[in-house]
């Protein structure tokens, strides 16, 4: 999962690589649930290490029968704790870590130009808002998106009249990471469901946001921990949670249609019956209103990319609760 290896992996090792011996040549090896090191993992280590960033399978292999492939002089073993870590258990700043990244894919420049510039004090005000389209996926997806990206490019707010916007949807799924970050480069919003594509809001300019959609009945520790947590202290991002909090905005996942609920709860223990319960919320589809959009764009731009202004909000939650028309 994106969000576990950034958090797990990329931060804490990038610390870690910083104090290893100059003269050391080390392979580096993080074991991720698995053997192999997924490729956006293998990109993000770039920018931090010059040494050879292998998998435990290619590591232990006994195929190399020309040297001694499995004897070292040296070995030392990191474990990442078993259950996802607070903010302060990740082992560094993960605004740090994504801005040598975004350096690292598309140079010194990407960080010079003026990205995080306030909105009244451009030339021409630009809003450039995305959404995060799981296209391949069969839950926690927005439904009316492609009627929202309509709406937010028609959309002109009264106090600021010469607002230009931009908007549209991507699909982080197997986009390599330049092409990734080079598609956030200008990206004031991110939006999207509880997932691994909001992890990428580490590499927007600092004063931009993003907005987490959480499905209907997922609410509490589990959500929280990934990124409302997370980007409020790091505080390099600002973080927004639609919550929907009607079912009529809500339409099930795939776990929720193929395992109803109610075939579980006789056959399940409690802790299984609760895990389940979280489960099927989190994967849940939902469609948003413009109308909750539209009050967290002007709490946004109201913010003018402000940190002292969005540590002072009182609230930055959103509740879409009543029923009426999609948009």
């Amino acid at each position: 999962m994106p969000a576990d290896d950034f958090y797990r992996s990329a931060v804490p090792y990038a610390n870690l690589i910083k104090g290893l011996p100059k003269n050391s040549t080390p392979f580096f090896s993080p074991v991720l649930d698995g053997l192999q090191i997924p490729t956006y993992l293998a990109e993000w280590l770039e920018p931090f290490t010059s040494l050879p960033v292998t998998d435990f399978a290619e590591l232990t292999s006994r195929k190399h029968t020309d040297h001694c492939q499995r004897c070292y002089a040296q070995a030392l073993v990191c474990n990442r704790p078993p259950s996802f870590p607070m903010m302060g258990e990740i082992g560094g700043d993960p605004c740090t870590v994504a801005k040598e990244i975004v350096r690292h894919f598309l140079g010194p420049s990407a960080l010079q130009e003026p990205r995080d510039v306030p909105f009244r004090q451009q030339q021409i005000p630009k809003l450039k808002v995305l959404f995060i389209d799981r296209a391949s996926a069969h839950s926690r997806k927005i439904l009316n998106a492609g009627k929202l990206v309509e709406v937010c490019n028609k959309w002109q707010p009264k106090d600021f009249p010469a607002l230009q916007m931009e908007c549209g949807s991507i699909d982080f799924a197997g986009l390599p990471t330049k092409s990734l970050l080079e598609s956030l480069k200008d990206v004031d919003i991110l939006i999207g469901t509880h997932g691994a594509g909001l992890i990428n809001g580490f590499f927007l300019s600092e004063g931009s946001s993003i907005v987490e959609v959480l499905p209907y009945g997922f609410r509490g520790g589990w959500p929280d921990l990934y990124f409302r947590g997370p980007y409020q202290k790091a505080n390099c991002t600002f973080y927004f949670s639609l919550e929907i909090d009607a079912p009529h905005y809500s339409k099930p996942g795939n776990n929720e249609i193929r395992n109803p609920l109610q075939l579980l709860e006789n056959n399940t223990t409690p802790v299984e019956w609760a895990t389940a319960q979280m489960t099927w919320a989190r994967d849940r589809n939902s469609i948003v209103t413009w109308r909750v959009l539209d009050e967290i764009f002007q709490t946004i731009l109201g913010l003018d990319k402000n940190k002292s202004a969005y540590a002072a909000l009182e609230n930055y939650t959103f509740s879409q609760s009543r029923e009426e028309e999609n948009m």
